[in-house]
């Protein structure tokens, strides 16, 4: 749940506040985009798992 983070630290920085964050992060800035307009939405995030649990193939 990156985004969301992300994109509250780019909005405080205003311009280019995606892109210095994107590097910070090591995350695309396609990813604070949506973290952005899902904020500008006002909706409730979604905190269902994106996974399943053990989803990540270790072994």
């Amino acid at each position: 749940m990156k985004a969301p983070y992300a994109a509250v630290e780019a909005l405080k920085l205003e311009h280019g506040g995606i892109s210095f964050i994107s590097r910070l992060l090591g995350c695309d800035p396609k990813t604070i985009s949506r973290g952005i307009a899902e904020l500008e939405s006002g909706e409730q995030p979604n905190t269902a798992r994106q996974r399943k649990k053990g989803a990540d193939g270790k072994l």
